[in-house]
This record gives C-alpha cells, sequence and structure tokens, in this order.
C-alpha cells in the first residue's frame, strides 16, 4: 500500500468511528436527560422522575433497543444500573437483607453482591448515621402492588433512633 492509500484508509476509518460515536451517543439521549415535566420524557414507559428522564418504576431499560420494557430475562440482566434516588421498594420483600457493615459498608460493596446473584433484580441501599443496608429483590416495582414502592422516603427507625434515607437501583436489561 502506498502512503496516499494508507492515509486514505486511516482517514476513511477515523470518520467513521467519529459517525459510530457520535451515533452511539444520540442513541441514549433521552436517559436520564434532565427534565422539568413528563411531556419532556417521550419514550413509552418512561417518565420524568425526580427532575431525570427514566423508565417508569417497573420497567426495564433495554440498552438494545433503547426502551423501556415490561420483562427481562435473568441471563439478559445488565450490570449496569437505573438509578431511583429517595425511593424504595419496601423490605419485606427483600429475598436477601445484609446489614453487616464488612459487607453492606459501601453502595459499591452493595452492587457488587447484587451482581453475583443471578436472582438480584434490584436492590435498595439505606443510609443513615451508623446504618448502612443493602435490601436485594427478585422482583421489580410492576411486580409488586403500587404501594409498595415508595417514592419518597426517609424514614426515622425509631428502635436506633436514626435518620435514614434509600436509593433503588434496578438492572438494565441488555
Amino acid at each position: 500500500m502506498g502512503l496516499t492509500t494508507t492515509v486514505m484508509l486511516l482517514l476513511v476509518v477515523t470518520i467513521a468511528h467519529a459517525w459510530s460515536s457520535k451515533q452511539v451517543c444520540r442513541r441514549n439521549a433521552w436517559l436520564e436527560k434532565p427534565c422539568a415535566a413528563p411531556e419532556d420524557c417521550k419514550v413509552k414507559m418512561s417518565e420524568c422522575f425526580k427532575g431525570r428522564c427514566l423508565c417508569t418504576p417497573g420497567f426495564y431499560y433495554s440498552i438494545r433497543s433503547n426502551t423501556c420494557v415490561t420483562q427481562c430475562s435473568p441471563s439478559d440482566l445488565s450490570d449496569s444500573y437505573l438509578t431511583y434516588l429517595d425511593s424504595f421498594l419496601h423490605s419485606s420483600l427483600a429475598y436477601y437483607e445484609q446489614e453487616s457493615e464488612l459487607t453492606a459498608d459501601s453502595l459499591q460493596n452493595c452492587s457488587a453482591l447484587c451482581l453475583s446473584q443471578q436472582l438480584c433484580h434490584s436492590f435498595g441501599f439505606l443510609t443513615g448515621i451508623g446504618l448502612h443496608a443493602c435490601l436485594m429483590f427478585d422482583v421489580i416495582a410492576a411486580d409488586v402492588i403500587p404501594t409498595r414502592f415508595s417514592r419518597v422516603f426517609s424514614e426515622t427507625f425509631s428502635h436506633v433512633g436514626v435518620q435514614a434515607t434509600s436509593t433503588f437501583y434496578q438492572r438494565k436489561c441488555a
């Protein structure tokens, strides 16, 4: 190959990569986009959740189709999450509850624990002064009656007198 051919081939590859990267960025531009009203989130089964466009709680975000979907097989669960701030799926539904400071001392450890278990579709991470709790679920918000998913969560645990907040994390679908 001559120098001119090599330079032209490199230029074509560079342009193709730049176009492909731009398409990928544009493809999921709606997810987690700032919003102020329901109409700001135009994807079916999405909503403006605490100022960000997300799938309505109970729907998976499908990475493959860039949409919100009702089902995701365990083998298709992604290693990334949708984050629902100040929200909680009530703990009586948890299949695994870990309050040990050694294993649930951080969001990263709770996330890793969920990813290590095929049953884990979602988890709640509670934090407060001296309190860390990792609650894992084999269900998502759509699998339970609506009153079991709290869109606002801040609670005082009277037995220890600690104010706690929770964030709900639901795995994305490949």
